[in-house]
This record gives C-alpha cells, sequence and structure tokens, in this order.
C-alpha cells in the first residue's frame, strides 16, 4: 500500500480516533472526525469524506446502532463524483442479511476492487470485551490501509452469513503476504465465534441482552430506547473544560466566541443537555463551505424579496429590534423577548431572517450543497473573483397548491431512490407490522420515495415558497431535505404563556378511557377530488373508519424447545374492527380545499355541523395521537406534559429531536399506518401494553418538565446565534473559545 508521506501519519490517526469513536458508539464522533481532518492531502479525502457522508451529510445523525460505516482508504483513487458522493453504507434490515447500499449505481463497478481488502467486524456494545477487539480490528486496518465496514450488531441480522462472507474475502482477496492476511482473517474468527458464543439470533430484529426474548417487539423497542436514554443522559459534560473537549471532538472545531459565557448560564438555570446539539450542527455546517460576504448578502436578498412572511432581526452594539410587514407581530415580540442583556453582550452586529410560515423555505441542489460540504471540510472558499450579484442571489419560488415533489427533492442524490424512481431496499422497521425501529431514517424523503402519496406536503402543500439557494433561514420545522436552521417554535412557548396545559383540567392515567384519541381539521395541503384521500389527516379517519379493511396484528404463540417453551409472537391477519373499540379518531373541520372537494370530505366524513372539541376532551383518553399539520403540530408539547402517553406521526424534523427519544418519551406512528393497528391493540388490551403506556406517559410528563421549559429554548435560541455569529465572519476559522 502507498501512503502520501505528509499524510500518513493524520491518516493514522484518523484511524486511531475511529476505533475510540466506536468503542464509544456515538454517531457524532463522525462528524467531529470528518470536520477535523478537513484539511488532509487531497488524495486522502475519500477517507474523511465517507466517515462523514453517513452520519453527517448522508441519511442524517441516527444512533450509531443502526448503522455500518465504511471507511475507505486513501489508496483508492476514485473519480471525482465519487469522491465528492460515495457513501458506503451498509443498512441493517431488521431480519434480513446486511445489504450494501451504494448511494451512486456507477460505485458498483469498483467493488471488485474494493472487495481484496474488505472485512465485517459485528460489534455489540453492551459487552464491554468488543472495545479490545474493535482496538485488535483496527489496527490490523491500519497495517493494512484496508477498506473496512464495521458491522453493529445492535439489530441482530444475518451474522453467521456476514462472518462467513468476510473471511472468505480477506482469504481470497487480501493483499499483502500471508501473516498479514492471518492476522485479519483472524479477527473476523474471533467475531464469528463472539457471536456463537452470545448466541445471537440470526433472525431477531433487536438486542437481546438484558430483554426478555419472549417480549414483544414493542417492549423490545422501548428497552431499547431506554437504554439509549439512560447513556445519553449520563454522558452529558460536567465542566467547562469537558463540553469544549467534547464539543471538539463531536465538529472537528473549537466551540464558537462566549460559549463558555452559555455553558455557565446553562449550567445555573439546570440546562440538562449541554453536548445535544448534532441537529443544529448538521444544519450549520454547510455554511462553513459559503464565503462569510456571500452569507451576509444572501441574507439581506432573502429579506428583500417580497416574501411577507420573513421577520428581519438586526443585532447592533448589544440592542435587538425587528422589522416585519405580516401578520404575525406575536412571534416577532415572543422572540425579542428571548434576548436577555446576558445573551447580547455575546452577539456581534449581525442580521437574521426568521420565517413565521408553518413550512419551511430551503432546498439546495444536491451538486451544490455536496460542493459546499467539500468546501466545509477543506477550507478551500473565499470570495475573490466572485461575482457578489450571482453568488448572492436569493430567489423564490411560489410551488403551493401544486405538485412540488421534484422541487422538494432537489437536494438528494440524482441516484437516490426518490429521484432515480426505484425502490428502497433500506428499512427502518422491525416485525411484519413495521414498528419504527429508526425514526430519522424513516422520515428520510430522499430514500423513501413512497413518502410521496401519503404526506400533503409533499404532494400538494397549502402554501409554499422556496429557495434553492444556500442561505440561513430560521425556521421551526422542515422535512430531510431542507436546509433552514431549525430553532424553537415561538408557537410552543405562546401556548406555555398561556398556561394551554392546565393540571386540573387532566386527570390520573387509571381514570382515563383505554382509547386512542385524535379529532382535527383538514389542514396539512390543499386538496383537490384527486388527492385529498392520500393526505395524513384524511387517510387516518377513512383509514380506521373502515372496519372491514385488512391490517396485520400479532399475537403471542408458543412451541416446544429442547429444555422448555419458546415464547414468540407471530403475525396474523384480522381487521380494524377488532381494534375499533379502542379508537376515537373524527374530523372536525373541512377547510383548504377547492369546492369539489370540500364537498367530497364532508360526505366522507359526515360532517354536516363543525364541532370543535374542547381541549380538556383529549385527557379522557390514555392515548393522543398526534399528526402534521400544514407544518409541524403544535400540539406536542401540550400533550407531552400531560397524563396521556403520545403516539406521534411526523415527516418534520425539529430542534428537539436529539432530546426526545422514541419509544422513551413517545411511541412513533409510521406514515403508512402499517404499525397503527398492533399498537392500539397492544398498548390497549395487553396488560403489559397498558402498562408501558403509563411509564411513558410518566416519563414524558417528567422529561418535558425537565428540557421543554423556557429557558431551555432561550438557551438553545442563544446558542443558535453563537455558531450563527461565528459562520458570518471573515475570520471564522480563528474564531474560538476555550483554548
Amino acid at each position: 500500500m502507498h501512503f502520501y508521506s505528509a499524510n500518513h501519519f493524520a491518516i493514522l490517526q484518523c484511524r486511531v480516533e475511529l476505533g475510540r469513536s466506536l468503542s464509544r458508539d456515538d454517531p457524532a464522533s463522525f462528524c467531529a472526525l470528518q470536520r477535523k481532518h478537513r484539511g488532509l492531502h487531497r488524495a486522502s479525502q475519500p477517507l474523511v469524506t465517507a466517515l462523514g457522508a453517513v452520519e453527517c451529510g448522508g441519511l442524517g445523525t441516527g444512533p450509531l446502532s443502526y448503522w455500518a460505516h465504511g471507511v475507505i482508504s486513501s489508496s483508492f483513487r476514485f473519480s471525482k463524483n465519487i469522491t465528492q458522493s460515495w457513501h458506503a453504507l451498509s443498512i441493517l434490515s431488521p431480519g434480513l442479511s446486511v445489504s450494501l447500499c451504494w448511494r451512486h449505481a456507477e460505485s458498483m463497478s469498483f467493488l471488485p476492487s474494493i472487495m481484496n481488502c474488505l472485512f465485517y467486524l459485528p460489534l455489540r456494545r453492551s459487552h464491554s470485551g468488543f472495545s479490545a477487539l474493535q482496538q485488535v480490528a483496527l489496527g490490523n486496518a491500519v497495517k493494512q490501509g484496508a477498506v473496512f465496514i464495521l458491522v453493529l450488531q445492535e439489530c441482530a441480522t444475518s451474522a453467521t452469513t456476514i462472518d462467513t462472507y468476510s473471511l472468505a474475502a480477506i482469504q481470497s482477496f487480501t493483499p499483502g503476504n500471508f501473516l498479514r492476511s492471518l492476522s485479519l482473517a483472524t479477527t473476523a474468527i474471533i467475531s464469528l465465534t463472539q457471536y456463537f458464543n452470545f448466541g445471537w439470533s440470526s433472525h431477531a430484529s433487536l438486542p437481546e441482552v438484558g430483554i426478555d426474548r419472549a417480549a414483544h417487539p414493542i417492549a423490545r423497542l422501548a428497552a431499547q430506547g431506554d437504554d439509549r436514554f439512560r447513556q445519553m443522559v449520563a454522558r452529558q459534560s460536567k465542566t467547562l473544560e469537558d463540553a469544549c473537549a467534547e464539543y471538539e471532538r463531536r465538529y472537528g472545531r473549537k466551540p464558537p466566541p462566549h460559549f463558555d459565557r452559555w455553558f455557565q448560564a446553562a449550567r445555573e438555570n439546570k440546562f440538562l443537555l449541554i453536548d445535544e446539539f448534532d441537529v443544529m450542527m448538521e444544519a450549520i455546517e454547510p455554511l462553513w463551505g459559503v464565503p462569510a460576504a456571500d452569507i451576509l448578502g444572501r441574507v439581506e436578498n432573502a429579506l428583500n424579496a417580497g416574501q411577507m412572511s420573513m421577520i428581519r432581526f438586526a443585532i447592533s452594539d448589544h440592542h435587538v429590534s425587528h422589522s416585519m410587514d405580516n401578520h404575525a407581530p406575536w412571534m416577532a415580540d415572543q422572540i425579542t423577548g428571548w434576548f436577555s442583556q446576558e445573551m447580547l453582550d455575546t452577539l456581534p452586529d449581525l442580521v437574521f431572517a426568521v420565517n413565521v410560515k408553518d413550512e419551511p423555505k430551503v432546498v439546495v441542489a444536491h451538486d451544490a450543497l455536496e460542493q459546499v460540504l467539500s468546501q466545509a471540510r477543506t477550507a478551500l472558499h473565499n470570495s475573490i473573483g466572485r461575482d457578489p450579484e450571482l453568488s448572492q442571489q436569493v430567489k423564490f419560488i411560489e410551488v403551493g397548491r401544486q405538485n412540488a415533489w421534484e422541487a422538494l427533492t432537489m437536494s438528494c442524490s440524482i441516484d437516490s431512490p426518490s429521484r432515480a424512481f426505484s425502490k428502497t431496499t433500506a428499512s427502518s422497521t422491525v416485525s411484519e407490522v413495521g414498528l419504527l425501529s429508526n425514526l430519522t431514517m424513516s422520515k428520510d424523503i430522499c430514500l423513501y420515495p413512497e413518502l410521496r402519496n401519503l404526506h400533503a406536503i409533499l404532494q400538494a402543500p397549502a402554501s409554499l415558497a422556496l429557495t434553492h439557494s444556500l442561505v440561513p433561514i430560521f425556521s421551526q420545522a422542515k422535512p430531510s431535505s431542507f436546509q433552514d436552521l431549525l430553532y424553537p417554535s415561538p408557537w410552543y412557548a405562546a401556548k406555555m404563556d398561556m398556561m394551554e396545559y392546565r393540571e386540573q383540567d387532566d386527570m390520573d392515567w387509571e381514570q382515563k378511557e383505554n382509547l386512542v384519541y385524535w379529532t382535527g381539521s383538514t389542514t396539512g395541503g390543499y386538496s383537490t377530488t384527486d388527492n385529498w384521500r392520500s393526505f395524513q389527516r384524511q387517510r387516518l379517519v377513512l383509514w380506521t373508519g373502515d372496519k372491514n379493511r385488512p391490517v396485520t396484528l400479532l399475537r403471542k404463540s408458543e412451541s416446544k424447545g429442547p429444555s422448555d417453551n419458546i415464547v414468540t409472537w407471530e403475525a396474523y391477519n384480522s381487521t380494524i374492527a377488532s381494534i375499533s373499540s379502542s379508537l376515537k379518531i373524527r374530523m372536525s373541520a373541512v377547510i383548504q380545499c377547492e369546492e369539489d372537494a370540500c364537498r367530497d370530505q364532508k360526505a366522507a366524513f359526515g360532517l354536516e355541523d363543525e364541532v370543535k372539541d374542547e381541549l380538556r376532551a383529549s385527557y379522557a383518553a390514555k392515548y393522543n395521537l398526534d399528526l402534521d399539520g400544514n407544518g409541524f403540530s403544535g400540539r406536542f408539547y401540550r400533550l407531552l406534559r400531560s397524563n396521556s402517553t403520545v403516539l406521534k406521526q411526523t415527516i418534520y424534523k425539529e430542534w428537539h429531536d436529539d432530546w426526545l427519544i422514541p419509544w422513551v418519551h413517545y411511541i412513533p406512528v409510521s406514515m403508512d399506518l402499517k404499525d397503527f393497528p398492533e399498537i392500539v391493540r397492544y398498548m390497549s388490551k395487553e396488560p403489559e401494553g397498558l402498562a408501558l403506556g403509563q411509564k411513558i406517559a410518566d416519563q414524558s410528563r417528567d422529561w418535558s418538565n425537565k428540557v421543554l421549559r423556557k429557558i431551555d429554548m432561550r438557551l438553545v435560541f442563544w446558542r443558535l446565534l453563537l455558531e450563527y455569529a461565528r459562520v458570518l465572519d471573515e475570520n471564522r476559522e480563528q474564531m474560538h473559545c476555550c483554548s
């Protein structure tokens, strides 16, 4: 193998740090490596690109447990296209063998050459002995300069197949002398041996350690979520020194100026999640690839583009002001109230644009996004020779009340399933009933083209004006293909001020009806006679109202084993009628529709008089379903604070996604509703399901009262502005806190 001598040590260091990050099972470390080593020689860039592609710039920041991460060494010289977009992603499809999903079809032609250094190593964080094994594997990989993929067996797939295949590949193709090849083969044998020692199942979809094998899949997902939640809380930095080190480890650069003052304020206000800002940092990262002058110019041009839904905020001489010409002055007042003098003293003069609409505004073309991400990693950007009129141009296009799919998926790779008109081979679910195991992945518009026919904003948004320029616009929520900066919604804060949730209106869990409750209007998009049946809210009401609709449920089955009975959960066919007694779902109003569509919907939903329930009506049910409207649901925080359990269906990302754990603080529901019948059946009819439901209700109420306070929202907004202020400065590469 031939390394570029100037970068030999840096490449090895990168790999060693990868090993350490894997031993911690922390996806954020990949983001840190991607950025920290962005200065490597061009020939070594594939290594760093691959590191960041999956967790940072590819499919989002899902748990490392669900991904196999590919790393390619500097010895492979790919074309520029492959180098910039290579994603070696092995997706752990529950119950299936691991499948390599190449984000570029052209990459398949390189597979034979890559296979000469390829091995898999099943790892599992619940076994402490694996940390040493990881180091052995990484050491061998470094010696060989190998391409390697480490498969984290949180979802126990067909491990026997993986290891047998890996061993054969190593023995047949590994370059170098016999002893060097043997070291890799030995590693694979060790992993295979550990597979048998720990009794991993080739058909299980969830970790078995500490979980009853007879447990329902929902119980397993909840146990896994509990483990993830405990680890997240336990690992938070307690000192400024630790917080700075963790920041640099995650994001590859030092914290922004005045991070120390933010940290002090956070600690004083009992801010619990000091380190969990991956959703924010993922959106900030592309801006590092754009010259600061261009960012400033684009912000001003966006504000002057005639968008009535934008507020111009300006900080000058440590004072804040805003100007607007729209219908939401209360939002401007709410945001202005977040600025304390302590916060303003840490901010330079700057301007930022706030979007008051429910819908986001920024979708950057994939090639342009890849380019700025590459420039962010290498710091190869400047304004010399650029035409400001062109580089700072921002134009908005109106795609409301029309098919917006093409415009909304421009940020997806050209060969992604959503743009290549193909079906994904990835799975974000477990069991035959489609329970969600990877929420981030399940909402990925690029990966799942079928979402197009399941959500209104992807078909015919009620109103949507977007730009394809990379401009930092502060928005409250966004689908996965958007590049807006997420900030805490003033809507949530205003509802807190109004004390929308009143404990006296609620009741204890035991007193509530054993029902899943939802009522609402037909918001979400602009409906016509052709499309309204596929919008998320209308589809739910039609779907649950059809008692003859076939569904798949699970039931317990016992069979005799060698020593005792084996309990499993088997799928069987049923109808909605079997769970109808546990549902209280209706449409309360029909709006946002053409005349014929309005008439048809009123007839379909039996709406002669539009009567809305009082808020307290939802508290009478043990389970409350929360759905998207035109944007995110404004009910979410109120429901989390109640004594009921929240079932959440959404396609949107929000600022709090790092902080709320599915199956711990709420129950996720898939967009296609395939999992919904079994969730309803298990949570309302099985004793253990009811017990779990009460536990989740207690956990969500307790946690939301600790981390979704108004002071938490202010501190998050402050942190966002510190990051934003730094990328606006021409000297940003030298600006940092906490040497």
